[in-house]
């Protein structure tokens, strides 16, 4: 594992500035049984500073069966008492929380809490839930559930750590770049306090091979991993539009639309290693009172899922770090409409190849393999793109490319086993490389300068 270092910070322009307006009320979610005041408090807290109203919502499962129909039963008046009850004591615990002036709605329901939940937060900014534990030899249910919510992509959801103060000092994001990630940033850019600190980190994958060709495309992905943070800095601090990285290409504004937070300082780090694990490291080393992640990823370069690593990162944060509260944020509903995928599963390695010879045929590349037990080699130099495709039923990958030297002569690289596929786009939005890992090795394709003699 590495070493998790503090991050230098990027920008600490001290003028406060007021935050814009959010959209939709915050809403304060549960189950009647567990104890919503650190939620409320919180709530209390956001409510100022985003300037938006919180209601209250206490969701029970039915004490009697469903009807045959599956319609709701009607309730009797045990029923009727039993919501009452919880109506009066949610009440009660907002009184307890926030003061007597605090005019929140209180609604109690019947129904099965997550579902419930997630309709009700449809038109909500934010949920917040409990982090709290039911029984200590299971997992948090709050947790569980601000995961099932935020997976139903109704709306970003808080679960709130036991020792919460209601105030946000310390803010740790889980980055890959994409709309989920970034939305992550900049709901936790807002939720913090006045003067607060926003650490950006981005754990990259260790390459399993070393050589030429590695090296070469970890080069590639240190340059475009500091672009995209020197964007995504600047849209949070001076307010507009975010990047992100979609399918390994840079999409300009494509992300969240930052208020612009000039009394935060923000920084940023580099990690290498397992993502859950080299994240929350670093959030306990630099006492993170809040860690946030997106519900699934779309990494620039190698590309990974980040929605199994917020499910990882919420569980154990919960249960190791009790002050802290687990911001899971789906991705936008907008950058969701625009984009009907944001990563590439393996059904999509067909046509992400087939896209990337049509943008690239005719530009001259070098190829470099690294493979087991041979080691690295320089496969071509100069040479130049014809085509590239993926057969799913064979799991076979294959390059075919014009000798630098003899036009007339075709070299083709034909990769089975095939385990992921990667494309490197730079700012400038022209393709930078492809990789193919591929059973014991992979395979680097990085395009020189169109000029470039063979």
């Amino acid at each position: 594992m590495s070493a998790a270092v503090i991050p230098t910070p990027l920008a600490t322009l001290p003028t406060p500035v007021a935050p814009e307006r959010a959209a939709g009320a915050l809403l304060v979610a549960a189950d009647g049984r567990e104890d919503v005041r650190p939620a409320m408090q919180v709530a209390a807290a956001v409510s100022a500073r985003l300037r938006v109203p919180v209601r209250v919502l206490a969701a029970l499962e039915p004490s009697t069966p469903d009807g045959a129909d599956g319609a709701l039963p009607v309730a009797d008046r045990h029923e009727r008492d039993r919501l009452a009850t919880v109506r009066a004591v949610m009440r009660r615990r907002v009184r307890e929380s926030v003061g007597g002036e605090a005019a929140w709605p209180v609604e109690a329901v019947q129904g099965a809490p997550t579902a419930t939940i997630a309709r009700a937060a449809q038109d909500a900014a934010l949920v917040l839930v409990g982090a709290g534990w039911s029984d200590r030899s299971v997992r948090p249910l709050g947790t569980e559930r601000a995961l099932a919510v935020a997976g139903s992509g109704a709306a970003p959801v808080l679960a709130v750590g036991a020792d919460a103060d209601g105030a946000f000092t310390r803010a740790v994001v889980a980055l890959d770049f994409g709309p989920a990630s970034v939305h992550a940033a900049e709901l936790a850019c807002r939720l913090l306090a006045p003067g607060g600190t926003l650490s950006l980190v981005h754990v990259k994958e260790r390459l399993e091979f070393v050589g030429p060709a590695g090296e070469s495309w970890d080069a590639l992905c240190t340059a475009q991993i500091a672009e995209l943070f020197r964007r995504l800095v600047a849209a949070l601090q001076q307010g507009g539009a975010a990047p992100i990285a979609r399918d390994g290409r840079v999409v300009e504004g494509g992300g969240a639309v930052c208020a612009g937070r000039r009394d935060v300082t923000i920084g940023t780090a580099t990690l290498v290693g397992d993502a859950a694990e080299e994240l929350l490291t670093y959030a306990a080393l630099v006492g993170a009172d809040l860690v946030a992640a997106g519900t699934r990823g779309d990494d620039c370069v190698p590309r990974r899922r980040l929605g199994s690593v917020s499910g990882e990162v919420a569980r154990r944060a919960t249960a190791t770090m009790p002050r802290a509260s687990v911001l899971v944020c789906p991705v936008p509903r907008t950058a969701g409409a625009a984009a009907a995928r944001d990563a590439l599963d393996e059904t999509e390695w067909r046509l992400a190849l087939d896209g990337f010879w049509r943008r690239n045929a005719g530009r001259p590349a070098t190829v470099e393999v690294d493979e087991a037990p041979s080691g690295t080699r320089l496969l071509a130099r100069g040479a130049t793109l014809v085509r590239a495709g993926y057969d799913p039923r064979a799991r076979r990958a294959e390059l075919v490319l014009d000798d630098a030297d003899d036009r007339t002569c075709r070299l083709t690289r034909a990769m089975g086993d095939v385990r992921a596929v990667a494309v490197l786009t730079g700012v400038d939005g022209r393709d930078v490389a492809l990789r193919v890992k591929h059973g014991r090795g992979q395979t680097l394709v990085t395009f020189l300068p169109d000029d470039a003699a063979a």
